[in-house]
């Protein structure tokens, strides 16, 4: 009985310990100027806070980057959800990614917590400037910790469509 114990104890350790390294990839670079970098292994949850996620995405996503380059980093390889502009996003496009893990944290606090978010601002198609924000900082809370959300992507004039 206690071998079975033991080798039960054991596999799930090795089998915990496996999950973690697949899901959480502590070893892979994550700095885009560290050697190893690979931009087809983006993903958001490598990055806690919005400010991180920010200055990772705006040395990678530099002004003048086009929409399709931003399109296939946020959208095909790190899987967000492209919600183009309307006229709640103060002329920016809005992409969300929401992992489950926010989904179990949203079950265990009861907690509504909003998608990581990255807000462009594009000028001809390519990149203005670019926001992130979330996860967990959405409405009033949100508003008061970020003090960027308040901007607006400069020259935008919404038309029909966005209305």
């Amino acid at each position: 009985m206690k071998k079975v114990l033991f080798a039960f104890i054991f596999f799930t350790a090795v089998g915990a310990s496996a999950l973690w390294f697949w899901y959480e990839a502590p070893l892979k670079a994550k700095d885009p100027a560290q050697a190893g970098f690979e931009l087809n292994k983006f993903r958001f949850i490598d990055y806690p806070s919005y400010k991180q996620r920010e200055k990772v995405l705006n040395t990678i996503l530099p002004a003048g980057t086009s929409k399709e380059d931003v399109d296939k980093l946020l959208v095909e390889i790190a899987g967000a959800t492209s919600h183009g502009v309307n006229k709640y996003s103060k002329g920016f496009s809005r992409y969300s990614y929401r992992p489950w893990t926010l989904e179990v944290r949203e079950l265990m606090l009861l907690a509504n917590c909003p998608d990581y978010i990255v807000y462009v601002c594009y000028s001809n198609d390519t990149v203005k400037f670019l926001k992130a924000a979330g996860p967990c900082f959405g409405g009033l809370l949100g508003n008061l910790l970020n003090p960027d959300s308040n901007l607006v992507c400069s020259g935008h004039k919404p038309n029909r469509a966005e209305n």
